[in-house]
């Protein structure tokens, strides 16, 4: 085996050694047109697989009693592979070791990566040993892959790129590729929120490129293929294409992934290392490794426990958790699931477990994080506001820390701004409501807001960027990688209370009114925070009083802010109208709405288009920083946002014009907007998204009928998002109860499949 490290410059892609390799694949076995090198990404950290990968490099992890990479390198043996180019970084040295020491079934190069480049520049830095083209292979994936057969799919397809796909049930940890009949791919999306997702086939980690493509890569920086290299070729309407084996795949990047690898191999049974002590304890579907110890009385179910590690007598270890390498568990402990125990020294040095909850994966909602208060303490919460901080691409000043008006808050909101202050100063507010904290980023220019409320059991926390909208899937992956419990920063900052915080959010409520709405009676529900804020704008701004329906109009807020509908005797004005009324008047005055979410109905776009203007959509949810050009433009128009912000808006309408509610919608084009949710499980979510034919747009899925147009969004829990949108109120109920009923239809579909198949 050849060991070579480079610097990654100045390399002659066409040397002499090239042109051997390119001489070789012509006549590697296989089929006619030989195969190519295989190019096998090994570098990574695998922070999601930690503590497991703390001293083990991923590619090294056993599966079967056989290290993960070796099952990759046997895999393309057998499939007339005669030689592979293994990309290091991270414990490189061990990889490089282990191959040393192995009988290998094909000619094996590593190239060890001095600085990050990213998987496309790892293999342009190594682009030497290429051919005409190549495999490239991410070193974490499992499952035995038809080679032979990507290859002569790539050949016919006449394809610069292709790409094995894979169907999943939860899509926001991969790229998504949506093909067209003959395989071409037509858009690529890495790692989206739910939101955006459009197929259930995603990149499994395996590629085939051209060398062409590689030599386009600019070399000596960092660039990835998913993110990068694939959407620039297809701005470039480059050829790429899908290819499904429909054989078994796994992405091995958690400890449960990983654990059912194992499991998978060993047939459901627990898998035990050297020297396991288990002394009459009970241990089901679990992995133990060298050294593990299980006192009497304990139970251990799905589970991992690492070299070393002891567990004491009479303690209960549930599904998902992991034991650290010489970690030890006191008698009588009983982990929440999902924990991940460390090491921290005790008194007198005996090192014994802190137990936190493992990771933040399986715990975001889109951009929503919800934790239950009995597995999380004040260490997590601390590590939390760490992370949200430290998230972000340049260090800041400070962010807005704010809470809902509710008890049982106290400790995880103190903890959480004692952990941004490790990183900056926290602009906190102990009361408010969500509406008020997406206006703070934009109101007081500051890169990100968080709030937490409460719900049965535990607390959700809500995450707002500098344009007052949910930040990307990106930075929401940057959080969950920074989280670390066992890491926090010295020394903190000081909160800086602001208790007019609300205050300045009225203020800016005020100037909506320049002319105030005295004369204006205004019947309307005193509840939540939102409530009471506008009702006391609406005084200063010399309005009446009373209560709903009582006065010459009326309004309702959301609980949360975020929507209002106004009626009087005339009609009701909902929220979206009330968009349409205020975009209309801005129109009117020859203000510019450069762009719109997705989201909104479509008549709001068309109501600009007829005035001849162009209008970008941007998703509320997006997988990276794209659209924040978009986004940005349109982060001032808050009544699109905050149901406050809309109803202002419409009542200065109402002093202005004198006009009533329906003398109001007359102006406006027809439309009826109807929206509703359908309760499903999580594993339905995405077969029921594709199940009636609708096409990507945006943000969710639409289908055109006759009458109108169906919506469909996955969001982040479980359920789907319905809209429908027509020219009459009874055409959009009729739109939406066919749309239920299809989503019903195939639910029991899929039920009917699944009694068969068992």
């Amino acid at each position: 085996m050849e060991k070579i490290k480079t610097n990654y410059e100045n390399i002659d892609h066409r040397s002499v050694e090239t042109e051997k390799v390119e001489k070789a694949d012509e006549k590697a076995p296989g089929n006619a047109a030989g195969m190519p090198t295989a190019f096998i990404l090994a570098g990574g950290r695998g922070a999601r697989l930690r503590p497991l990968t703390d001293e083990t490099p991923k590619p090294l992890l056993p599966v079967g009693g056989k290290p993960l990479l070796f099952h990759i390198l046997e895999d393309l043996a057998a499939n007339g592979v005669s030689r592979a180019v293994v990309l290091t970084g991270y414990r490189g040295e061990m990889i490089e070791e282990a191959l040393s020491k192995t009988a290998l079934p094909l000619e094996v190069t590593t190239v060890c990566e001095e600085m990050s480049l990213g998987s496309a520049g790892a293999v342009r830095a190594a682009l030497r040993y290429a051919g005409e083209r190549c495999f490239v292979i991410c070193g974490d994936i499992y499952g035995r892959r038809d080679y032979r057969g990507f290859l002569k799919n790539h050949l016919q397809n006449r394809a610069d790129a292709s790409i094995l796909l894979t169907k999943v049930d939860d899509p926001l940890e991969y790229g998504l590729a949506r093909c067209d009949k003959e395989g071409r791919v037509l858009e690529f999306l890495e790692k989206p929120s739910w939101s955006r997702v459009f197929t259930d086939r995603a990149n499994a980690g395996v590629y085939l490129l051209e060398r062409s493509v590689l030599e386009s890569i600019k070399e000596g920086g960092a660039c990835d293929f998913s993110k990068d290299v694939f959407p620039e070729l297809l701005l470039h309407d480059r050829r790429i294409f899908g290819y499904e084996d429909g054989l078994f795949w796994c992405d091995v990047g958690t400890p449960a992934a990983y654990l059912a690898v194992n499991l998978r191999e060993s047939g459901g049974e627990n898998i035990f290392g050297n020297r396991v002590s288990i002394n009459g304890a009970r241990i089901e579907k679990s992995l133990l490794f060298d050294g593990a110890h299980v006192g009497r009385g304990s139970v251990v179910r799905s589970s991992i426990l690492c070299e070393d590690s002891f567990v004491g007598e009479n303690c209960t270890v549930p599904e998902g958790c992991v034991i650290s390498s010489g970690c030890a568990l006191p008698d009588g402990s009983i982990l929440a699931p999902g924990s991940v125990v460390t090491n921290t020294k005790g008194a007198g040095g005996w090192t014994v477990g802190h137990t936190v909850p493992g990771d933040l994966n399986g715990r975001f909602f889109d951009t929503v994080l919800k934790v239950s208060l009995e597995e999380a303490d004040e260490r997590f919460f601390d590590a939390l506001g760490q992370a949200y901080a430290s998230a972000l691409p340049k260090r800041p000043d400070r962010i807005a820390v704010f809470r809902a008006d509710a008890p049982g808050l106290e400790m995880p909101f103190e903890a959480l701004i004692r952990g941004v202050g490790r990183v900056c100063r926290p602009w906190i507010c102990d009361r408010g409501f969500r509406a008020f904290a997406a206006w703070a980023p934009v109101g007081v220019e500051l890169p990100l807001s968080l709030y937490m409320e409460g719900y049965p059991g535990g607390v959700a926390i809500h995450v707002y960027d500098s344009c007052g909208m949910p930040p990307s899937r990106a930075y929401i992956r940057s959080v969950r990688d920074k989280f670390d419990p066992e890491n926090l920063a010295p020394g903190r900052r000081l909160p800086e209370r602001s208790p007019d915080a609300l205050s300045l959010y009225a203020s800016r409520l005020q100037s909506l009114c320049p002319e105030g709405l005295s004369g204006i009676s205004v019947g309307m529900g005193i509840g939540g925070s939102a409530d009471r804020t506008l009702a006391g704008v609406l005084l200063s701004l010399g309005a009446s009083l009373g209560k709903e329906g009582k006065c010459r109009i009326s309004l309702r807020l959301s609980l949360d802010g975020e929507r209002v509908e106004l009626w009087d005797d005339s009609g009701k004005i909902d929220f979206w109208h009330a968009s349409a009324l205020l975009l209309r008047d801005k129109l009117d005055r020859g203000e510019t709405v450069e762009s719109l979410p997705f989201r909104v109905p479509d008549i709001l776009f068309e109501m600009i288009g007829e005035r001849g203007r162009k209008v970008v959509g941007f998703p509320l949810t997006p997988a990276d920083d794209r659209d924040l050009e978009a986004r940005f433009a349109c982060r001032n128009n808050r009544w699109l946002f905050d149901g406050s912000f809309a109803a202002l808006g419409v009542l200065g309408t109402f002093k202005k014009s004198g006009k009533d509610c329906a003398e109001l919608l007359s102006t406006l084009p027809p439309f009826s907007v109807l929206e509703r949710r359908f309760d499903c499980r999580a594993d339905e979510k995405i077969d029921l998204l594709l199940s009636n034919g609708a096409l990507p747009a945006g943000e969710g899925m639409k289908k055109q009928g006759r009458t109108g147009k169906q919506t469909l969004r996955a969001g982040g829990g479980g359920g789907l998002e319905l809209l429908t949108e027509a020219a009459s109120d009874y055409d959009a109920l009729q739109l939406m109860r066919s749309l239920q009923k299809e989503l019903q239809s195939a639910r029991e579909k899929k039920k009917e499949k699944m009694r068969f198949d068992e």
